[in-house]
């Protein structure tokens, strides 16, 4: 399945069909203990908010992957209660918030390449640099630095990170 040819893209604005996309990959993807209470509710205001950045991967008309990162101060003022140790002045950045690649598409490289579209677009719009809270479990923590060895401005473990199921995760801010 993974052979056909992958289309990164980013789109703005609402659409029914990118809402059901996202929620598609949302429960492909993550534990229903990770999902949002509300998804459709939570994505639809995500897919609205203009300033906010959707990377999509389709293949063979499967959309087989999403990333969503929004500017970093509106992410950080909801999850600081969970890391008191964040920034909540950080000017030019944005936060990573989301990535998921269905089962069959991983390992393809996909989620790196979401991942280079982002910064393509963060660049358009002035941003200097982002962060995310990554996992280590699934190592997407080495995956993510591996991409930006020489961009990496700050690493810092969490033993248990709120929103990954208590898992350890590492805090990493990269600039672009």
């Amino acid at each position: 399945m993974a052979e056909e040819k992958m289309e990164i893209k980013s789109i703005s604005g609402f659409s029914e069909e990118r809402l059901i996309d996202i929620l598609e990959i949302e429960k492909k993807c993550f534990p229903k203990s990770w999902q949002y209470d509300d998804s459709k509710k939570y994505y639809k205001m995500m897919l609205e908010e203009k300033e906010n950045i959707h990377i999509f991967a389709e293949s063979g008309g499967i959309v087989a992957g999403y990333l969503l990162a929004r500017p970093y101060n509106k992410a950080i003022n909801e999850i600081y209660k969970h890391d008191t140790l964040l920034d909540k002045n950080k000017k030019g950045f944005s936060y990573l918030e989301t990535i998921g690649v269905i089962k069959d598409f991983r390992g393809s490289g996909l989620a790196s390449k979401m991942i280079l579209k982002f910064i393509q677009e963060s660049k358009k719009k002035g941003i200097i640099g982002f962060s995310v809270h990554a996992r280590v479990v699934n190592k997407f923590n080495k995956k993510i630095k591996s991409l930006f060895p020489y961009n990496i401005l700050k690493v810092r473990k969490i033993d248990g990170w709120f929103f990954g199921g208590n898992e350890p995760y590492e805090y990493i801010e990269f600039s672009i």
